[in-house]
């Protein structure tokens, strides 16, 4: 085994950034002097709709360590702070606490992005019948062409 060989296998993840765009939906802070208490950030009472741009690498082999190792919890949260970049591939985030205090309504669809573009989402497939052909549905399965019941 040598690298080029290793190189022509495949064997290095490519450093390629997937620009991905993700709608949100959020109810915005209202500015810090309507807060009735300073320390604690209050909302707006109107929905608002944005699409926000990010950027997602898949994962090498020290950041599926990273994830392996994390506790079975956490595992999403670690694939979104090793995973999300700003657009020149730099980390966005500084820290795993950072990704821990994001709201809902951001965790959520980084993760969802996190697992498309690294295929950790599991597929749903067609069950196959044993000539190779998928089958059909549930309900039809039970039937005969002509709609008969077997």
């Amino acid at each position: 085994m040598d690298l080029k060989q290793l190189q022509a296998m495949g064997a290095f993840v490519p450093r390629t950034l997937f620009k991905c765009d993700i709608a949100v939906r959020y109810r915005p802070l209202k500015p810090t002097e309507e807060w009735a208490d300073p320390g604690e950030p209050e909302r707006q009472e109107e929905i608002v709709e944005e699409t926000i741009t990010t950027w997602v690498r898949k994962k090498s082999s020290a950041d599926s360590i990273e994830i392996f190792q994390a506790d079975e919890r956490e595992r999403p949260l670690v694939a979104v702070y090793r995973c999300i970049c700003n657009a020149d591939g730099s980390p966005l985030f500084e820290s795993l606490d950072q990704v821990h205090q994001l709201e809902d309504w951001l965790i959520l669809p980084l993760i969802i992005e996190v697992n498309k573009v690294n295929h950790f989402a599991a597929k749903k497939s067609v069950p196959k019948t044993s000539s190779g052909v998928s089958s059909r549905s549930p309900s039809a399965a039970g039937r005969l062409r002509n709609g008969k019941k077997r």
